[in-house]
């Protein structure tokens, strides 16, 4: 998941503010991740033909050749403005694309890992390793930029290696098989938001909640960086603040969610997160407390229960789907 985070989060963002990218193509980038998944709804009959863990390991070959030129990130910025804002985004493009691959198996491979009864510590558990993980690599890649201000390639290439050794993890991750005589066809994934009104319900509130968030943070961090004054190495101090939100409270969160149901969590978590995109207003130039000021607003949203929100909760009882579609409906 560093590879992942490091090619499609706030790093990508820095990059392209520092090849002086319009703010116009810096949102396009940020919305890639949210924009290109709909390509797994066409995608979800290679499910039935093919094994999830081959369909992950395809994806991640896609990213990492995709990538690969972005390792030499100054050499690319060598060639002018223009010339390689160009070929960066090309390149984040096309690895969001084979990342989205990824996700289209992700979830229905850790299905038959989980507990019914105790969703949201396991996915709280597994979303705090990744934050730890992700913690390590940006806590050094403050320490790199701010000794190298546009020293992008050498941090892109450690995650590229990550990637990599991925893949022989990802070889040997056991799956359960669920291919069978049905096809998975993207009308019957829709039909799911037609036939369960409790699902309707949570994507409703994670479609509003994710475009805002995906809308805001990008253009936070430009603003960081060309209207406040901030160094590179102090914004990505504020992405190791939202993953160490998320590593203190993820656990916690999806233990009250599995207590307490999810829309309760996202209640809070959503009046909580309105209330600090507002205070956006009221950052100055940069000051003795503009940086806390800064890190606090990223911190606060990883450390709220929306993190550990997770549509089993939202479509536990699903027993009125066809049989197929319990199996992998989400």
């Amino acid at each position: 998941m560093t590879f992942r985070t490091a090619f499609t989060g706030q790093l990508p963002t820095l990059a392209l503010v520092s090849l002086g990218a319009s703010e116009t193509l810096i949102g396009v980038q940020s919305g890639l991740v949210m924009g290109l998944a709909g390509m797994q709804l066409p995608a979800l009959r290679l499910i039935s033909w093919f094994p999830k863990r081959s369909l992950l390991i395809s994806g991640q070959l896609v990213a990492l050749a995709a990538s690969l030129p972005l390792v030499f990130f100054g050499s690319i910025a060598a060639l002018g403005r223009e010339g390689a804002v160009a070929i960066v985004f090309a390149c984040l493009a096309l690895t969001t694309a084979g990342l989205t691959l990824c996700d289209l198996v992700w979830f229905p491979l850790l299905r038959a890992y989980v507990d019914p009864e105790e969703t949201g510590r396991f996915f709280g558990a597994v979303r705090s390793t990744w934050h730890a993980a992700v913690i390590v690599f940006f806590l050094g890649a403050q320490l790199w930029l701010a000794r190298h201000e546009s020293g992008f390639g050498t941090l892109f290439g450690i995650a590229w290696v990550f990637a990599v050794v991925r893949i022989g993890l990802l070889a040997r991750l056991p799956e359960r098989s669920e291919r069978g005589g049905e096809r998975l066809r993207a009308r019957d994934a829709l039909a799911l938001l037609r036939d369960d009104r409790r699902l309707r319900r949570y994507m409703a509130g994670v479609v509003w909640g994710i475009a805002v968030r995906n809308a805001t943070t990008p253009f936070v961090l430009v603003m960081l960086r060309r209207a406040l004054g901030f160094s590179n190495s102090d914004a990505v101090a504020t992405t190791v603040a939202v993953y160490m939100g998320g590593l203190v409270s993820l656990y916690l969160w999806g233990a009250i969610a599995d207590r307490l149901g999810p829309y309760v969590v996202f209640r809070t978590s959503v009046l909580g997160i309105g209330a600090l995109y507002a205070g956006l207003a009221f950052l100055e130039p940069e000051g003795s407390a503009t940086l806390w000021i800064a890190v606090a607003f990223f911190f606060a949203p990883t450390c709220s229960p929306r993190a550990t929100a997770s549509p089993t909760h939202a479509c536990s009882s699903s027993s009125h789907l066809p049989r197929h579609l319990r199996r992998s409906w989400w």
